[in-house]
């Protein structure tokens, strides 16, 4: 096996033995890494006490248009060697490891992916006990949170290359017995969290359990940090589905139970958010760990043009693509996005906008803060469900136990209105949502300035906010207000 950024990739071993010239050659597109596997395996030979061929060794690694690359199969090698003439083994036989130079076994990982592949095609699988009690605690979660999990497989341990015929011999069936890790703490509600204002607190609530994308604008020391504190805190509990995808592209048991919070400096190239993509090898971006979680993204305007549009695609389409001369990649990627901003280098308020005591006017030209302003991408803030204007508020805070109250009051509402969060329709969803509603419709035709994808993203907001008020339908005010989170509104 193989493992890849999709699915992993089944890899056939298969040795020959010919009355040649003594040479040792490994086909398939095998890269360097892969060509020194010769020599781990040689050295493995002699330490275990077996005696490698004296004649020429042509090891087949398929499928053969496929390049291949990792010190994983190495065990597989030798097996396929070692066992020429050995009948009755167990079919399929799958061999996982990296043999070091005294013929000992090391730990690999990518359990995940091998329980992925298991699920496809059940067979033995020969590997570590490490890696074998891994695959066990991955079954485990798999039972505990009722995903599909592989039957008719089994297992044999092996430490050492000379105890590969003693391993066959004690196959056992590859149960569920061992748990898991235990389920971490849960994050911080409520503890040393700054005071957050009850007209924060409303929209952050409507982003949270709506599961909408939103951009926070305004002046400094107005609490948009503030903001992002509290989402982390209250962010909720993982889906399943998620935490297996997230598993099985950054091979890590850490905080399966949480869902994941990136944070992305203003410094972040386009690299840091997709990830690189060489020599059949993927390394994942903040955009694939943020998988199932938030991405918080501080400072929006002071990101480098190139790196805001990589956002186009995953925010629309909940999907990373790579292509590289190495072959394509594409990848699922659904998480939820909040972004802080100022609208001048200054962090003051713009003339334009109302003046907010607490932060002072904007100090800048008229032509530095449009030179800001022309920073945001046009294209990104459609993508977004909420772009608002956050405004200092001496009018009381929110209490931690009130808010998280509030906020699972709030998804309570949202799943007996609705099939999914709001901030999940497709397009099709809000069209058909429109056409059942002539109010609706006629309210959002007056609006101004408005494209397809935003009046999609008014509807949805809409929706969230009807459902906070425990309404059945979508009233005109709960469009206005949806609409006042617009760019348009207020922004152009």
């Amino acid at each position: 096996m193989q493992p890849m950024p999709d699915e992993p990739l089944r890899v056939s071993v298969e040795s020959q033995i010919r009355t040649q010239i003594p040479a040792f050659m490994i086909l398939g597109l095998a890269s360097q890494v892969i060509q020194e596997s010769k020599e781990r395996v040689i050295a493995s030979f002699d330490a275990s006490g077996f005696e490698f061929p004296r004649r020429k060794v042509v090891t087949y690694l398929g499928p053969p248009e496929t390049p291949k690359t990792g010190s994983c199969n190495d065990l597989a090698i030798a097996i396929s060697i070692l066992l020429q003439d050995q009948k009755d083994l167990p079919d399929p036989l799958y061999a996982w490891g990296e043999l070091s130079p005294t013929g000992e076994v090391k730990q690999k990982g990518y359990m995940a992916q091998w329980c992925e592949l298991l699920i496809q095609t059940p067979g033995t699988l020969i590997a570590h006990p490490e890696d074998l009690r891994e695959l066990g605690q991955i079954f485990s979660w798999r039972v505990r949170n009722r995903l599909t999990i592989p039957k008719g497989s089994s297992i044999a341990s092996c430490t050492h290359l000379k105890k590969v015929f003693q391993s066959l011999k004690e196959v056992t069936p590859l149960i569920t017995h061992e748990e898991g890790p235990a389920p971490l703490p849960s994050k911080d509600t409520g503890q040393d969290l700054p005071p957050l204002s009850p007209s924060l607190a409303r929209w952050l609530i409507t982003a949270l359990s709506g599961e909408h994308h939103w951009l926070m604008l305004g002046a400094k020391g107005v609490g948009k940090s503030t903001a992002l504190r509290w989402a982390e805190s209250f962010s909720g509990p993982a889906k399943a589905e998620d935490t297996w995808l997230r598993m099985r592209h950054l091979e890590s048991w850490n905080a399966l139970e949480t869902r994941p919070v990136r944070r992305v400096h203003s410094s972040a190239k386009p690299t840091h958010l997709l990830g690189s993509f060489s020599r059949g090898c993927y390394i994942p971006g903040d955009l694939i760990r943020a998988h199932g979680g938030i991405l918080f993204a501080d400072e929006f305007p002071e990101w480098p043009r190139d790196t805001k549009e990589t956002l186009r695609e995953p925010l629309e389409e909940k999907r990373v693509r790579l292509t590289r001369r190495d072959g394509i990649i594409d990848l699922k990627c659904h998480f939820q996005w909040m972004g802080t901003g100022n609208l001048c280098p200054c962090g003051g308020t713009p003339a334009r906008l109302p003046p907010d005591p607490k932060s002072g006017r904007c100090r800048c030209s008229d032509a530095a803060a449009q030179r800001y302003l022309e920073r945001l991408s046009g294209p990104v803030l459609d993508r977004l469900d909420l772009v608002t204007w956050i405004s200092a508020s001496h009018k009381g805070s929110q209490s931690p136990e009130a808010f998280l109250k509030s906020l699972l009051n709030a998804r309570m509402k949202i799943e007996s209105h609705y099939e999914s969060p709001p901030g999940l329709w497709s397009a099709q969803t809000c069209e058909k949502l429109i056409s059942k509603n002539t109010h609706l419709e006629q309210t959002l035709s007056d609006l101004p300035n408005l494209s397809l994808r935003s009046r999609h993203k008014v509807v949805r907001v809409a929706a969230t906010l009807a459902a906070l008020d425990d309404q059945s339908g979508i009233e005109i005010s709960h469009v206005t207000e949806a609409f006042q989170a617009r760019p348009e509104s207020w922004l152009y």
